[in-house]
């Protein structure tokens, strides 16, 4: 009879195969009197990958066994000194094949190496070792501290999760112990996604990580007693200037001069003034127009000097005012206004300013779903073209919101589907779905739009997706909702792999607030806190 591949194993260890001595299965027959099932067991030694790892008691299997101070996909060399100057061999271990329980870092004394001999085993020349988690990569030393890059996303859905940097105690080269350099006194740091090498400026102290998946660069500072992340651009110039309207005159500010104020620390001659990535700007409703907030990195955000911006009320009329503000890259401000979409545009250079167009973007279409009234303008620009999200509602008393779509080559003249995109089918959007926010996802390439939904009762946000504008899959449940707090209109940022959500936010009938949230993938979202109370006027 043919033994079945299920094996069982027993507690035998498996000899090594210097011994000499050959390896041996013995098989046994059985008979199930019972069932009369004829079956098969077979004795199989347990696996052995040598002295060098930690083997648990009882019966395992490859995949359980600890690494030890054996070499397993080792990822980089590097050499440090003892306290004599002796010369320690430094590698990092990946545990590509997973035959162990993760990785780790390998300490071995160079001076009990014997390089006449082709192969020397870690287990009989003082090998010592700290374990680390799966797929650490790149490897970079400064003093008595090694920083390993782990590229193991516990729990990640997709590719793009951030990872961390490991931090190794090398004070005793022979007895590596992780550090408690990292944050909050741990042997990590949080950077982005799938850090590969790592290399450290000796003058600066900086380590300077690259992160595959979000292709990025993370700087750390090694020089502080808690090593830490640093932004890499000079948050410091962003900050330092205000503007101060002191007479109440109206008056805006404007960039004058620009002026070296310590020449020693310009290394270039050649200039050129940008937006600077790591920024974020947010219009919303006011009072009179739209206020815009800026953030510079972190949490805190700071009301515009420029103050009260598309001040239109005087030409919209008494029964016209700026809702739902949404900016593209074309310079173009689309609002909505009387039931209608309305454009604005940046006037260049001045801040603040913007030109307003008397010709209606969008407005209602007799015979159409959307016959009583749009808005809610959410825009995302692409090569070909731009595409408008907006909310429309239909004048038959049973009708509640939905959401449509609308192209253009230009930013100007739209055309529009008959039909909407997405409409309300579940309990949660029983009121209607307003104030889409589209964004292509930087992880899988789909187009993305998030959504206010309203049973009457609470506001929440969804999500649905598509990849060709016409076949739309929609979230069954809401992708962000908070117990008894109204959460609607959102606005979705993705920079560097890092999901950003400003939203409106109201509890037990207060006003309404601006809030934030982050996200690793656009799904999973952490509130971070208010921004601003926003205007008595906004509904």
């Amino acid at each position: 009879m043919k033994c079945s591949p299920d094996i069982l194993r027993t507690g035998t260890p498996r000899p090594s195969r210097h011994n000499g001595a050959p390896f041996t299965r013995q098989t046994f027959l059985g008979v199930g009197l019972a069932l009369g099932v004829l079956g098969c067991k077979q004795d199989m030694p347990l696996p052995y990958v040598g002295p060098c790892a930690d083997y648990p008691n009882g019966v395992y299997d490859f995949g359980q066994i600890g690494i030890g101070t054996c070499l397993s996909g080792s990822t980089e060399v590097k050499f440090t000194d003892d306290e004599d100057g002796n010369p320690v061999l430094v590698v990092t271990n990946a545990n590509t094949y997973q035959n162990f329980t993760g990785g780790s870092l390998v300490t071995v004394p160079w001076n009990q190496i014997d390089l006449n001999t082709p192969r020397n085993r870690v287990s009989d020349i003082g090998a010592a070792a700290v374990d680390l988690p799966d797929f650490a990569g790149g490897l970079a030393i400064t003093g008595d501290l090694a920083m390993v890059t782990v590229r193991l996303s516990e729990g990640a859905r997709i590719r793009q999760h951030w990872d961390d940097v490991w931090l190794v105690d090398l004070s005793d080269p022979y007895n590596p112990v992780l550090s408690e350099r990292g944050t909050d006194s741990t042997a990590t740091i949080q950077v982005q996604s799938d850090p590969n090498d790592v290399e450290i400026d000796p003058i600066s102290g900086y380590a300077f990580v690259s992160n595959r998946t979000t292709h990025s660069i993370s700087v750390l500072d090694t020089d502080q007693d808690e090593v830490a992340l640093i932004r890499p651009w000079p948050e410091a110039v962003l900050s330092s200037a205000r503007w101060f309207d002191t007479d109440g005159s109206g008056s805006r500010g404007a960039l004058d001069e620009l002026e070296i104020l310590d020449p020693s620390f310009i290394v270039d001659d050649n200039w050129s003034m940008d937006w600077i990535a790591g920024t974020w700007r947010v219009w919303v409703e006011a009072e009179g127009g739209v206020r815009r907030y800026n953030n510079y990195g972190g949490e805190e955000w700071r009301t515009s000097d420029v103050g009260i911006e598309m001040e239109f009320n005087e030409i919209l009329g008494p029964d016209g005012r700026v809702t739902d503000p949404t900016f593209t890259a074309l310079g173009n401000m689309y609002y909505a206004s009387d039931d209608t979409i309305r454009t604005a545009r940046s006037l260049g250079d001045t801040a603040g300013l913007w030109q307003y167009s008397p010709i209606v973007t969008l407005g209602p279409r007799d015979g159409f779903w959307d016959d009583f009234r749009v808005g809610g303008p959410g825009a995302l620009l692409e090569d070909a073209g731009l595409n408008m999200f907006y909310d429309g509602l239909g004048s038959d008393l049973t009708s509640v919101s939905a959401i449509g779509y609308a192209w253009s080559p230009d930013g100007l003249a739209f055309e529009r589907d008959d039909d909407p995109v997405l409409e309300a089918s579940e309990d949660w959007e029983s009121g209607g779905l307003f104030d889409p926010a589209p964004i292509l996802d930087p992880e899988t390439g789909q187009l993305t739009v998030y959504y206010s939904a309203f049973d009457g009762a609470q506001w929440r946000i969804g999500r649905a997706t598509t990849w060709d504008r016409f076949n739309w899959n929609k979230e069954l449940e809401p992708i962000f909702e908070v117990d008894g707090v109204d959460v609607a209109a959102p606005d979705i940022s993705p920079s560097v792999g890092q999901w950003r959500m400003t939203y409106a936010r109201r509890v037990d009938g207060a006003p309404w607030e601006l809030w934030e949230a982050e996200s690793p993938d656009g799904r999973l979202w952490n509130e971070i806190g208010p921004i601003a109370v926003l205007d008595d006027s906004v509904a």
